[in-house]
């Protein structure tokens, strides 16, 4: 039943703390109208990839 859920879904490991990988994130969030993230207040921010930084496209 899992994988009759998930069929065709993907899914991406993304190294936050290198700037390659922050650009990635980036141009995903651009290109994106939803935004769903599991950190803790404060760490989109610092990372560059807050609700301000990154355009008011997106919902978070």
């Amino acid at each position: 039943m899992f994988n009759q859920w998930n069929q065709g879904k993907s899914s991406i490991a993304i190294d936050l703390a290198s700037p390659a990988g922050i650009g990635i994130v980036k141009d995903l969030i651009r290109h994106s109208d939803v935004v769903v993230q599991n950190f803790a207040t404060g760490v989109m921010d610092r990372l560059g990839l807050g609700y301000a930084r990154c355009g008011k496209r997106p919902v978070f």
